[in-house]
């Protein structure tokens, strides 16, 4: 694992996506390398910086809410991978299941990288804000570059994504929220400590 070329390759993406996304799209890299050499590490970032909010109220809770964190960022990973392979061919792209594993990891790293900085008050969230926004620009290049999704047909692809992904989303987290005594109370996430 070379941290060296992650750090360049997330500076690349922040400063320059398009041009950054155009250099990688050669490589051959399969979906379980990028997931196991990019993903699982740039996943840590936010679960840091919520694990630095967290560890305020109780150390065990904190530690909890992490392992879900990671656990639920990794099978989001694999669900929005097949998600993005899937809708793809239907808006005339390749279906190319690798090709939809870097569109997604790349697009989500600005969003990753931002919420690392959420323990800081105010100016943290707004950070994890301007990642989440800017996440949203990036997958926009990402899905012509990666998918080959014609240009007049990529923002309602993009659309669609995010809609059907806010579903499956969900979806993953009624399922897995109750192995963490997580419940759902009022459309809020609330995490009850056990001790």
């Amino acid at each position: 694992m070379d941290f060296g070329k992650i750090i360049k390759l997330v500076q690349g993406i922040i400063l320059k996506p398009k041009e950054t996304f155009e250099s990688v799209k050669g490589e051959k890299t399969p979906w379980t390398n990028l997931l196991i050499n990019y993903v699982l590490i740039l996943i840590a970032l936010p679960a840091i910086g919520n694990f630095l909010v967290w560890i305020r109220w109780s150390a065990s809770w904190a530690i909890k809410a992490l392992i879900m964190q990671l656990l639920m960022a990794g099978i989001s990973f694999i669900a929005l991978t097949y998600l993005m392979q899937i809708l793809s061919k239907s808006f005339g792209g390749n279906g190319d299941l690798d090709q939809a594993a870097k569109t997604i990891a790349y697009s989500l790293t600005p969003m990753w990288v931002g919420n690392l900085f959420v323990f800081i008050p105010i100016i943290g969230w707004l950070i994890a804000l301007a990642g989440a926004i800017y996440s949203l620009i990036v997958l926009y290049h990402a899905i012509i570059i990666f998918m080959e999704i014609p240009k007049d047909k990529s923002i309602g692809y993009e659309i669609i994504f995010i809609i059907v992904s806010i579903v499956v989303m969900a979806v993953i987290s009624l399922i897995f929220a109750p192995i963490f005594g997580i419940s759902m109370i009022g459309g809020r996430h609330m995490m009850n400590i056990r001790f």
